[in-house]
């Protein structure tokens, strides 16, 4: 079991992530031991771990004494820093950053229940299924209060079905399960929808202004897309699209920015299409603001998502965003014809094709759905993200005798 040495305080971080200097305080509520569990900080840089990292810190500023347990390896960072308040406690089994199997998980569930011994949390809290199960079978007989924080869609579960099962019986175990959309919740059997509950993810808020990366005169403009090089992503949709009308639009080249087991495809098709020179597949960045703001426009091709934070992001430093107007989770940030286009499903590249045309040949028409995307940071802030789950958590805890 390993702590972490590398931790800034409660106040520089809430004020990183978008608060205001003056942290919220916890000045009418009991401070609450929580017990936080994901399976990596380290290995991965999405949404979840960034969530994670935002709520155990806000916690913290708030007065609540956090714990948060991962399977990492002693010595590493976490991707998204934690504040000084928040006890990371590394439990250093198996490899956090690839597919669990079974003795791995076993070990796994052994040392959860260790900690929850030790810690006697009011509340244990798992984040993503990969955490959620191993917990749930760790916290039998222990009587503390279990909520799952669940941040994937449920068609992620179309083709693996036991995974699903194995999520629906320990689902049945906790208190409250927590999803980032309404929408979902009648997507799953009664007895969950039952247990759950509506928190949409934070925004982190990019406090950069836009003149500050304009880019040299003449530069090419650029279409951004950020997101893992997986399946889920489609960016085979967005490379076909942009192959499509890149000759009428010389002055455009496309970017991708993440990694993924796909890059290489991705790549090989982009050659295909003759596109290659035109596109640029960076990998992953460590200043993801400076990609939004010398971008102008934005496209988020999935087929499907949770609340996806990159393409709130780049409304939030005025990028129009183009999605299919079937993607769970994308439909709720892009108001179509407002802040950015809807593309209808049915012909995927011929349907993203010409919405990108026609917004990449009216730079005044950027402009306006530009001028509307900053707006989505008053429904996400982390602030009335924190102050949600510390209402969840407060109405499972002890009641004071």
């Amino acid at each position: 079991m390993h702590r972490s040495p590398h931790k800034i305080s409660s106040k520089e971080l809430w004020v990183s992530i978008g608060g205001s200097a003056g942290i919220p305080t916890n000045s009418d509520k009991v401070p609450m031991r929580l017990l936080f569990a994901i399976k990596t900080m380290h290995f991965a840089a999405g949404g979840a771990e960034r969530v994670l990292a935002t709520l155990c810190n806000g916690l913290a500023a708030r007065g609540h004494d956090v714990t948060l347990v991962s399977f990492d390896p002693g010595g590493v960072q976490p991707v998204y820093r934690l504040a000084d308040a928040v006890d990371w406690i590394r439990l250093e089994i198996g490899d956090a950053g690839a597919r669990s199997g079974f003795g791995e998980t076993c070990r796994r569930i052994g040392g959860l229940r260790r900690v929850l011994a030790k810690q006697d949390p009011h509340t244990a809290v798992g984040f993503m299924h990969s955490s959620c199960i191993p917990l749930a079978i760790a916290a039998l007989g222990s009587g503390i209060p279990l909520v799952f924080s669940e941040h994937i869609v449920p068609q992620y579960y179309r083709d693996r079905r036991f995974e699903y099962f194995l999520f629906q019986i320990c689902g049945s175990l906790a208190a409250r399960i927590t999803v980032i959309s309404e929408d979902f919740i009648p997507l799953y059997p009664r007895f969950l929808a039952s247990r759950m509950r509506a928190v949409p993810n934070p925004l982190t808020l990019l406090s950069r202004k836009k003149a500050a990366v304009l880019g040299e005169q003449g530069a090419p403009k650029v279409l951004l897309s950020v997101g893992r090089l997986v399946a889920q992503k489609d960016h085979e949709t967005l490379l076909r699209a942009f192959a499509a009308i890149a000759p009428d639009h010389p002055e455009w080249a496309l970017r991708i920015v993440g990694a993924g087991p796909l890059r290489a495809e991705l790549e090989s098709l982009a050659r295909s299409l003759g596109i290659g020179e035109r596109v640029t597949m960076v990998g992953t960045v460590a200043d993801i603001a400076a990609e939004y703001l010398g971008a102008q426009l934005y496209c988020v091709p999935s087929r499907y998502e949770g609340l996806p934070l990159a393409p709130a992001e780049a409304l939030s430093l005025g990028l129009p965003v183009v999605g299919f107007a079937d993607c769970p989770g994308t439909d709720e940030l892009i108001e179509d014809g407002i802040n950015g286009i809807l593309v209808p499903a049915g012909d995927r590249v011929g349907n993203l094709s010409r919405a990108l045309g026609e917004l990449m040949g009216d730079g005044g028409w950027r402009a306006r759905l530009a001028a509307e995307g900053p707006k989505v940071t008053d429904r996400y802030s982390p602030e009335s993200f924190v102050s949600r789950w510390e209402t969840l958590l407060s109405a499972l805890a002890p009641k004071p005798q």
